[in-house]
């Protein structure tokens, strides 16, 4: 497939040879037709440009250049990854629930089609913070440590990254028992993010005692 032949079959076959206590493998090849990359489309991407999404993927149309090809040709894996990579780029924007899926046909070549599904767009409604008993840092210190807003998509990558970013932060200030849960409430395209944290009691180094300096002070 990485030479053109997209629609190349290789199968197998074991031959024995009992009376020399051999066997062979055998693998015989159909190559089928060498298949370049006419045509690669996009279908069903409203929100997104065309032009965003293409400059993501690594199938390319096949081109001639003075010496020899560029290139051209398409694997299963390779379309498979592309999809992937379209996909990406709608969890960015907040479409959770988009879909992407890669079609060929043979066609005087290999055409390429991507059918993309973008389903609603995820908006962040609200970021709640709340405190299991006591706390010493006030909330508008902890807020402004997150990445994501209200009224922004919602990208769960990134939400999670905060949740992350204020138990580190909690450790660097002193509470090593500190605990931070992530949680999302959906309500159709919005999305609450709930930060629960517990600081417990901060830990404090007590006296520090350097034994067997006999050549120096303290």
């Amino acid at each position: 497939q990485n030479q053109g032949y997209f629609e190349a079959q290789v199968t197998w076959e074991r031959e024995l040879f009992p009376e020399v206590n051999f066997e062979r493998i055998l693998f015989l090849i159909d190559e089928g037709p060498r298949l370049r990359v006419r045509s690669v489309k996009l279908l069903g991407n409203t929100s997104i440009p065309s032009a965003v999404l293409r400059s993501t993927l690594r199938t390319r149309i096949y081109k001639r250049i003075i010496v020899g090809d560029s290139g051209g040709y398409a694997t299963d894996q390779q379309l498979e990854q592309d999809a992937g990579r379209i996909l990406e780029k709608y969890r960015e924007a907040g479409f959770r629930d988009a879909a992407a899926i890669a079609a060929r046909l043979p066609a005087r070549g290999l055409s390429v089609s991507f059918h993309i599904v973008e389903g609603p767009r995820s908006v962040v409604e609200a970021i709640n913070f709340s405190f299991d008993g006591e706390h010493q840092i006030p909330e508008k210190t902890i807020r402004k440590l997150t990445k994501l807003r209200e009224n922004e998509s919602f990208l769960e990558d990134v939400a999670r990254a905060d949740g992350d970013r204020l138990q580190r932060h909690y450790y660097a200030r002193g509470f090593p028992r500190a605990k931070v849960e992530t949680s999302f409430e959906i309500d159709g395209t919005k999305i609450t993010v709930s930060h629960r944290i517990t600081e417990y009691s901060p830990a404090r180094i007590g006296k520090i005692a350097i034994r067997g300096n006999f050549k120096t002070h303290d």
